[in-house]
């Protein structure tokens, strides 16, 4: 009988653990090896052909948090740059977030987008469109901010391949 409690027991506790361990397990999404933000951001950015970004610089701790309005302790790493230009609203910038921390993430860079967008408004009709048609893309703690391109011509193409090539960089 004790024999049999204790098999029981046994088999109870090896269960839970089998349970446990598959509820802690993450649906994690991960770049491809060998990929980095500085590459999805090279690749992005090749998406628009022989497009100069005029007057760009890179994102750093400073303008994360001051023009895109993200905390830099919502981020494990970035990478991107934007225009310095008044006649340019070109932005990219890649975040992986910490854990939980996407939405934050995201919610920074719709203010970026926002701004922009009034910036523009009355100043530089295709800037204010082009900045309205911004994208957005996320893929697990993975984000991108997407604003390139001469507009209109062949922008949408282009942002599809460039949403595209963002998804290719994850692993299966």
């Amino acid at each position: 009988m004790q024999k049999r409690m204790f098999i029981r027991l046994v088999a109870l506790l090896l269960l839970l653990q089998i349970f446990s361990s598959c509820q802690n397990q993450k649906n994690e999404v991960q770049l491809r090896e060998g990929e980095s933000l500085t590459s999805l951001v090279n690749g992005i950015q090749s998406c628009f052909s022989d497009y100069e970004i005029p007057f760009h610089t890179t994102v750093d701790d400073e303008t994360l948090q001051e023009l895109f309005y993200i905390d830099p302790e919502d981020v494990e790493v970035y990478a991107g740059f934007y225009s310095r230009a008044i006649t340019s609203s070109d932005n990219l910038l890649a975040v992986k977030a910490k854990e939980g921390k996407v939405e934050n993430v995201v919610s920074g860079m719709q203010q970026r987008q926002e701004d922009i967008k009034r910036n523009f408004e009355e100043y530089l009709p295709d800037q204010y469109e082009k900045a309205c048609t911004g994208q957005i893309v996320t893929n697990g703690d993975f984000a991108v901010f997407i604003l390139l391109g001469d507009f209109p011509s062949d922008w949408e193409t282009q942002y599809q391949k460039a949403e595209k090539y963002f998804f290719s960089l994850f692993e299966s």
